[in-house]
């Protein structure tokens, strides 16, 4: 035991730069997958506050102000509430 405890080589875990270069791959793969899969979409050309139109046939037409945006929805206060849309279904208020 005396020994034992003298030699710290004994103690500390074995690297190998294999294992390092091996463990390092996966990671490397998993995070050029997640910029693919969250590839940035076109963007909405509303801005938050700007008055629109939304007029969809599952929604119906509503007047009112974006409160949210994302790249697939805008959200739009109107005075049923908010009301989501696509935004190719979205114009500008006249």
């Amino acid at each position: 035991m005396v020994n034992a405890a003298r030699n710290p080589a004994q103690h500390e875990p074995h690297h190998d730069r294999r294992d390092e270069a091996g463990a390092r791959q996966p990671r490397l793969m998993a995070r050029a997958w997640n910029r693919v899969r969250t590839a940035p979409g076109p963007a909405s050309p509303y801005k938050i506050g700007d008055a629109v139109v939304g007029d969809d046939p599952f929604n119906g037409r509503h007047e009112g102000v974006v409160v949210s945006r994302t790249t697939d929805t805008v959200g739009m206060g109107t005075a049923e509430g908010v009301v989501y849309y696509d935004p190719r279904q979205v114009r500008r208020q006249e």
